[in-house]
């Protein structure tokens, strides 16, 4: 199950050094909308979580192999394992 609690979401914006503004930029909402989600007055949406948990998982994929090279390590993020209700 996706964890959708306003402490996971601000784990998610810390591990990808992103700022409030920036999300709300990304996610096409108001910036005072991330600040509900964050301080709890508003559910945070699965779809933000999800879409922040392949951001992260994307970032930790990439590794830099020789100078001017990268190639991608792929490992499915946990949060999308048990997606749908089914393990992959």
């Amino acid at each position: 199950m996706i964890e959708v609690t306003p402490a996971y979401l601000d784990k998610q914006l810390t591990q990808l050094d992103m700022q409030n503004v920036e999300l709300a930029r990304i996610a096409d909402v108001a910036p005072t909308s991330v600040q509900r989600w964050l301080n709890g007055s508003s559910p945070v949406p699965r779809s933000i979580v999800v879409m922040l948990e392949l951001m992260i998982h994307i970032k930790k994929g990439y590794e830099l192999t020789q100078p001017g090279k990268i190639s991608m390590i792929w490992a499915e993020p946990p949060a999308l394992q048990n997606l749908a209700g089914r393990k992959r």
